[in-house]
């Protein structure tokens, strides 16, 4: 298997097409693969002297987003990475102008649902209770791609014991009664279902090829 870099030796552009790339067929990797390709894609997203993922101006913007989020696509690496990755995450949303990848990422770390991996690659319930309730204090609540996290990190399953407390998801819905989808948010996190095509593509990060369910 080829592995990006862990130094920028390539052009740019042909290693944001590697990372496109890895987060892609991603599913198509075992835990070992995915662990190896994170463990090599983790140091170029977090710095290792803070412990916090460091963007030094808008060019680098667009390389960082197809890192993070190859890295989030990687749902069978081991829990206490996903935690670190989660974990850094959510500082960096709460410290500075988040992107759309940023809680694209987060959801898809703390997912209920997930793609392809199984229960046991699910992150604990109180960890996605503690980052809900930081969402939640942030005042820009009518960023939708912080709605898709929230229901992504909230969604409701038929597994009890990985589903997020009332308590959550009381507070998710007194926060967004206001919003013009309220009926579909209440949905999603009080009653378990399948995810849509729609959904699916939403969390691959691409639209999938016609007759592709994943």
């Amino acid at each position: 298997m080829i592995l990006a870099e862990s130094k920028e030796s390539k052009p740019l552009d042909v290693s944001i097409q590697q990372w496109i790339c890895f987060r892609r067929i991603s599913g198509g990797f075992n835990k070992g693969q995915q662990t190896q390709l994170a463990n090599v894609l983790m140091p170029l997203v977090i710095d290792k002297k803070t412990g916090k993922i460091e963007v030094r101006g808008k060019s680098e913007l667009n390389a960082y987003s197809e890192k993070i989020r190859a890295l989030a696509s990687m749902e069978l690496i081991d829990i206490p990475m996903k935690l670190k990755l989660g974990n850094a995450l959510i500082e960096r949303i709460e410290r500075q102008d988040p992107i759309s990848a940023d809680f694209w990422s987060l959801g898809r770390l703390g997912a209920r649902h997930l793609i392809y991996g199984s229960q046991a690659n699910v992150l604990p319930k109180e960890t996605t209770e503690q980052w809900i309730a930081r969402l939640l204090k942030l005042t820009d609540l009518n960023n939708k791609h912080m709605l898709q996290s929230v229901e992504q990190l909230a969604r409701k399953t038929d597994h009890r014991e990985i589903n997020v407390s009332q308590e959550t998801i009381n507070a998710i819905l007194k926060c967004y009664k206001t919003n013009p989808a309220i009926e579909q948010i209440t949905d999603l996190l009080t009653k378990a279902s399948n995810l849509t095509e729609t959904e699916q593509e939403e969390m691959y990060g691409d639209k999938l090829p016609a007759g592709l369910s994943l």
